[in-house]
């Protein structure tokens, strides 16, 4: 599971925040090459989830069981990325417009 931002770095993450960037990373970099030899691997990037953990976040969070019932069909479809969140939807959408998206100073 990746943070839907990875690759954009924000000033206050969580210590557990910066390793999500990483795992999505990492899938963009060997998806392919496994995908030679048969072996397929799926990156899930969801903003927040309802759960314990979440109780006081205020934005918008999907079930946890959606999330799962997404991320079975996007493995058993094959998918390197699986687009499970409104939040992860938008923060991809903004990678792809470039720099000057995701760090309005350097527009």
């Amino acid at each position: 599971m990746a943070a839907p931002g990875s690759g954009r770095r924000r000033r206050a993450v969580p210590p557990g925040g910066d390793a999500k960037p990483v795992a999505l990373a990492v899938n963009r970099a060997f998806a392919p090459q496994l995908a030679e030899q048969g072996t397929g691997v799926s990156a899930l990037p969801v903003g927040y989830m309802d759960t314990d953990m979440t109780r006081n976040v205020t934005a918008p969070k999907p079930n946890p069981a959606d999330i799962a019932r997404i991320a079975i069909d996007g493995i058993a479809a094959g998918e390197a990325e699986i687009i499970a969140d409104e939040t992860s939807k938008q923060v991809l959408a903004g990678l792809s417009a470039g720099v000057a998206a995701l760090y309005p100073p350097l527009a």
